[in-house]
């Protein structure tokens, strides 16, 4: 039984879940809706680079249709947008020695290409009855404990899918606990990455 969890942009609906905020059928309902509604925005590329936060802003500025999409670690970003932009944007940090990929995405999610939908996403929170919050999990939008009030709106869900994924931010919250164990549990290794990035830091208290 965990004492917290986290979740990656979509795998915050799984926190929520099971902290009690969905019922499984509220979460299923609300992921398949947000699918298709993601789905039918254009097509877009998404970017990872190895910078951090503050220095990939700096290239951000000459892109202004790219987004800053997540923050992985303190030197893994991802960048969104439209392709040209993100293949631009590839090839002018290679020619400056920075290395990126470009991942293997259909849209260019948590990006300005998701504006469109986004009054429909959040017209379906009107049926959504929250629930109370037995488990605390942390916020994608602010890095921290989610405020229960705050996470029970649609606006808060509609940040969550706009705005940057502060998943470092997250995962620094809790390494204040100096006792804590992750244990990541899924299909990806954002946090096996966060980790590997970061060995320096992480206490021999902490065991993942």
């Amino acid at each position: 039984v965990p004492d917290a969890m986290i979740g990656h942009s979509l795998g915050e609906y799984v926190a929520a879940c099971l902290s009690g905020l969905f019922t499984l059928e509220q979460a299923l309902d609300l992921v398949v809706h947000r699918g298709a509604l993601m789905g039918s925005m254009s097509s877009g590329s998404m970017l990872s680079v190895l910078l951090s936060e503050s220095d990939i802003a700096s290239y951000l500025s000459s892109y202004p249709s790219l987004c800053l999409a997540t923050i992985n670690s303190d030197n893994s970003c991802v960048v969104s947008g439209d392709t040209p932009s993100i293949v631009a944007l590839e090839s002018f940090l290679s020619d400056s020695g920075v290395k990126s990929k470009i991942l293997s995405t259909s849209h260019a999610f948590h990006s300005s290409m998701m504006d469109g939908m986004l009054d429909s996403f959040s017209a379906l929170f009107s049926e959504v009855d929250f629930g109370s919050m037995d488990t605390p999990f942390i916020s994608n939008v602010t890095g921290d404990y989610v405020d229960v009030k705050e996470v029970s709106t649609s606006s808060y869900w509609v940040k969550q899918l706009r705005d940057p994924v502060r998943f470092s931010s997250g995962l620094h919250r809790l390494m204040t606990d100096e006792s804590v164990c992750f244990i990541e549990v899924g299909p990806g290794r954002s946090l096996g990455s966060f980790v590997g990035a970061h060995r320096n830091k992480i206490s021999s208290h902490k065991i993942i």
